[in-house]
């Protein structure tokens, strides 16, 4: 893995300052080119006369705007972080719904690496429309920065033992060389309903079941862990028990950045990304970096399909 174009999306209200910030430095760190881009919506009229010629002053004079606003909140973003250079000739300034024209600006451009700036939480919803629509869609990895950039460390990989959360614990590895971290590589155990018959806090019969079946889990993850090619990049393994995503986001405490695939279908996010994956990027306060799945299945979720919104047992991230 290695980052030679980093594209880093910017606002206008100076929400994603640090989402700058970390790309930049990113960007230093690979020797990468970087992009701003900051999207806008077309600016509309009511005017039934207005021809289509008319619009285009009206759009450069919004698109002038946009990048008077962003340069102003990046200006003030780079002296505090002691960055020294012109930023206008990286930015640009794009029409459209954002979270399309950004997948537009992905695809024309192949960027190794996407950066946002902290999800905006919502009432109905986890995290804001534009970071879910590309989250759901993008085909490189996101680097979400959710808050003041600090130094990474160490970093958390949640893995399922499955081909694609290899793929994003190589990425982790890959990154822990660069940056001179470590990893933590956990991975979730939840104890299988059918071992208790009801209640785990009502049970008080044997746990051998229960016990056997963590056995079975623990050896795999071991040798899934032992078969990985770690390049001398210093590293732990553990696994967890309960809830995948709290199990996953307290751990994350003690780290400085989670690194995770994600996958799943069409229609809700936590389809799109997983559910795991969904809940860990929702709530988490550490940045995240999430890896798409090159086998997503591009359909809507039957409603009447119960099924498929089972939990497996051995979770995933």
């Amino acid at each position: 893995m290695n980052y030679r174009r980093i594209l880093i999306a910017v606002d206008a209200l100076g929400h994603s300052a640090e989402a700058f910030v970390r790309g930049y430095e990113l960007a230093q760190t690979f020797g990468a080119e970087y992009e701003l881009i900051h999207a806008i919506d077309p600016p509309a009229t009511l005017w039934p006369l207005l021809r289509p010629s008319d619009m285009v002053p009206i759009r450069e004079a919004a698109e002038r705007s946009a990048n008077d606003m962003v340069l102003a909140n990046l200006k003030a973003a780079k002296h505090r972080a002691g960055i020294e250079v012109d930023l206008e000739p990286q930015l640009s300034i794009v029409l459209g719904r954002p979270e399309l024209a950004i997948l537009d600006h992905i695809r024309a451009t192949s960027p190794d690496l996407l950066v946002l700036g902290p999800h905006a939480r919502e009432s109905l919803l986890d995290f804001g429309h534009t970071a879910r629509g590309i989250l759901g869609h993008a085909e490189v990895p996101i680097w979400i920065q959710s808050g003041p950039v600090q130094p990474i460390r160490r970093i958390l990989v949640p893995t399922d033992l499955s081909e694609h959360s290899r793929e994003a614990l190589e990425h982790a590895r890959d990154l822990a060389a660069k940056l001179g971290a470590e990893v933590e590589l956990v991975h979730t155990y939840s104890a299988p309903v059918f071992a208790y018959g009801g209640s785990l806090d009502a049970f008080s019969g044997p746990t051998y079941t229960v016990e056997g079946d963590r056995k079975v889990t623990q050896e795999a993850f071991d040798r899934w862990a032992s078969e990985f090619n770690w390049d001398d990049v210093p590293h732990q393994i553990r696994c967890l028990d309960g809830n995948p995503v709290q199990s996953i986001l307290e751990e994350a405490e003690k780290c400085d950045l989670i690194v995770l695939g994600t996958h799943g279908r069409t229609g809700f996010s936590r389809f799109v990304l997983g559910s795991v994956a969904y809940g860990i990027i929702a709530k988490s306060t550490k940045p995240v970096v999430a890896i798409p799945s090159p086998e997503r299945v591009w359909q809507v979720e039957s409603k009447a399909d119960p099924s498929s919104q089972k939990a497996p047992t051995h979770t995933c991230a």
